[in-house]
């Protein structure tokens, strides 16, 4: 009798999960700027995000497509071995630089969900005094992870440093 078990799902490294938040957030500014349809989002986020997003996230057709330079450094945050937070820099149309938090959940199969994305400023009241998202991190309270070269190929040629 030959039944294969499924392999068991790894651990994914910082890097990785900065690579994922990199691409959600380019994804999320594609649908901010009305290249995708939030729909884009279904198979990794839950459903009440989806819809959450769908009602409260101002969409602008014509706008330019996200460039590779419009995406910064990421910093992780680990509440838990299954619940991260990563902060993900990003450039807007104005050239000011903003922040996007996203929040993932790793589920009992082993996969990672989507629970929040979304502008910090509008996520975390609080998070409206941090004039430059790319340092809002402090070492002694997270991983700083910053992965380049991940765009919606995820991976392909991507560094990081910790």
């Amino acid at each position: 009798m030959n039944s294969r078990q499924p392999e068991p799902r790894r651990e994914l490294t910082e890097q990785e999960l900065a690579i994922f938040a990199r691409w959600l957030a380019r994804t999320y500014l594609e649908i901010e700027r009305g290249h995708r349809d939030v729909r884009a989002l279904q198979h990794v986020a839950s459903a009440l995000l989806v819809r959450r997003l769908a009602h409260d996230l101002h969409t602008t057709p014509g706008l330019p497509a996200v460039a590779y330079t419009d995406l910064g450094g990421t910093a992780l945050t680990r509440s838990s071995p299954t619940h991260v937070y990563i902060t993900v820099a990003v450039r807007a149309l104005d050239d000011t630089w903003d922040a996007l938090l996203v929040e993932l959940r790793q589920h009992n199969g082993g996969g990672w969900h989507v629970i929040e994305l979304g502008r910090l400023k509008d996520r975390c009241p609080s998070a409206r005094a941090i004039s430059d998202p790319r340092s809002a991190a402090s070492p002694s309270t997270a991983s700083s992870v910053t992965a380049s070269g991940a765009g919606a190929g995820a991976g392909a040629g991507a560094g990081a440093t910790r």
